[in-house]
């Protein structure tokens, strides 16, 4: 995310006639409003396309990544109907799904929907370490969980950086109903725990997963 910031004013003169310039980074705030800083705006659309796993580099890579993915995509104040249009065209071409949000709201839902279960998985694979628990020894559920704390700290750390307010938001409320748990185990309450494990059930459950197609979700 940094180094997309910092590669936008020097990419303006070197891109020619291009008719459109994306980027890939998981934050969009930041970036889109550097595109506009340097001029790129009318033909700049940022794209997050919300796929992949923990693994980076041109090992991870597969030929069906984007299939129904969900691919975010962030128009400047001045991004053309004609460049948004080839963005759009693109990414279904790609055989993913495409949703346009303003910057600032992707970043809010991120924090939710991408960079807290991260962070939260992170923090469990830290107390496990403390607990002298390998990963070998967890079950297929344990190995669920703390999949994501393999991500790259050099990719994450300037997301983390980048939306840290909304972040923090999350982790509060996170932090909230962690302590209501404690707090409700910790007195032998079997209704407020029962209560709080039937409430991710409902969850869970209240929604099929969503599959897209290439056109508007």
């Amino acid at each position: 995310m940094d180094a997309t910031v910092a590669l936008l004013p020097s990419l303006a003169a070197r891109i020619g006639d291009a008719r459109l310039v994306m980027d890939l980074a998981s934050t969009k705030r930041s970036i889109v409003a550097a595109a506009e800083s340097a001029g790129l705006g009318p033909r700049f659309v940022g794209a997050h396309p919300l796929t992949g796993s923990h693994r980076t580099g041109w090992g991870a890579s597969r030929a069906s990544l984007f299939d129904d993915a969900r691919v975010f995509l962030c128009p400047t104040r001045s991004t053309t109907a004609g460049a948004l249009q080839l963005a759009e065209s693109l990414w279904r071409e790609l055989r993913a799904g495409v949703e346009v949000l303003d910057a600032s709201a992707h970043d809010d839902q991120m924090a939710w929907r991408s960079h807290l279960p991260h962070l939260l998985s992170s923090a469990l694979a830290v107390t496990l370490r403390d607990a002298g628990v390998r990963r070998s020894a967890l079950g297929p559920g344990g190995r669920d969980m703390t999949r994501l704390a393999g991500g790259s700290p050099a990719m994450w750390l300037p997301i983390v950086e980048d939306n840290a307010a909304a972040i923090v938001d999350a982790l509060v409320a996170c932090e909230q109903h962690l302590r209501t748990f404690r707090e409700a185990v910790a007195a032998g309450d079997r209704t407020a725990t029962a209560r709080f494990l039937k409430a991710g059930v409902e969850w869970f459950d209240g929604e099929p997963e969503r599959v897209l197609t290439r056109g508007m979700p």
